[in-house]
């Protein structure tokens, strides 16, 4: 959650020393649930930092590990932030397929935050 709040300050070096915290502590405890969060969180933060391919790694990864924890709102996260990511890298259609089969997943909660996100970001998509 702190990491989160440091991406959303734009504070891109606090926030990367959370996520390794997050880490550290998932590796100590060895609960893995919120790993993809980790992850994605990771992504969202090396995008901010310009750093494309980093990001785009760990996005994937966190979309990989949500899937593994059948966690879908994870799912929908990564899934959302590595769509955007891949629309603004001039991959738009690589995006959709991405985003669109998490997002029709769902089929309750449709005015919640992510899944507004996601569908903003599919239409933006086309």
């Amino acid at each position: 959650f702190l990491a989160e709040a440091y991406y959303r300050a734009g504070q891109v070096q606090d926030g990367l020393t959370a996520v390794d915290e997050g880490f550290a502590f998932v590796e100590q405890s060895h609960q893995h649930g919120f790993d993809a969060e980790l992850y994605r969180t990771r992504g969202e933060l090396l995008r901010l930092a310009g750093n494309d391919a980093g990001a785009e790694e760990s996005l994937r990864t966190a979309l990989g590990r949500a899937q593994a924890q059948q966690a879908k709102s994870f799912e929908l996260r990564a899934a959302t932030g590595l769509a955007r990511l891949l629309k603004d890298k001039g991959r738009a259609t690589d995006g959709r397929a991405v985003l669109a089969p998490v997002y029709e997943w769902f089929v309750e909660g449709h005015e919640t935050a992510d899944l507004v996100s996601a569908r903003t970001l599919l239409s933006e998509i086309g």
